[in-house]
């Protein structure tokens, strides 16, 4: 059921909880606030067990916390866990615009500046088109026998 679509209703955005399926009022993630709860005990755990255990690999880490890989990589990729805290990668995590070796997230910092470049002069164009297409509604105004001016 959980396929990660937002539904608006009265202005406010909902989903349903990506770990539960519990129908939320969306916030900034996907979860529920007995799941987000779980999730940052979750982080503090693997954290600690990374000061301990120093250079431990993404397998044991995951092992020794009770999670999967791919578990402990969304942490990675969304930027709770940075690889420099102590965790030896066996799989660099990699920018998915040039490839180049990334400790955290999705993009280097270089590709994640220039993407966000680049969607504030879209939004920028698409404003300044916006405005320009309200400025050609006022000539399209109907007169008051209704024909078209």
């Amino acid at each position: 059921m959980n396929n990660g679509k937002k539904t608006v209703i009265g202005g406010m955005e909902y989903a349903f909880c990506r770990n539960c399926n519990k129908f939320i009022k969306l916030i900034d993630e996907y979860l529920c606030s007995e799941c987000r709860d779980k999730d940052v005990l979750k982080q503090l755990q693997i954290m600690s067990y990374l000061n301990a255990n120093p250079n431990s690999s993404i397998t044991e880490t995951a092992n020794a916390n009770g999670i999967t890989t791919d578990e402990l990589l969304r942490y990675i990729e969304d930027g709770h866990i940075i690889m420099t805290q102590g965790l030896k990668s066996e799989k660099l995590l990699s920018c998915t615009r040039c490839e180049q070796p990334i400790n955290t997230g999705i993009m280097c910092d270089i590709c994640r500046i220039e993407f966000n470049e680049g969607v504030r002069a879209l939004k920028k164009e698409s404003d300044k088109n916006k405005l320009f297409e309200k400025g050609l509604g006022m000539h399209n105004r109907q007169s008051r026998d209704g024909r078209k001016r």
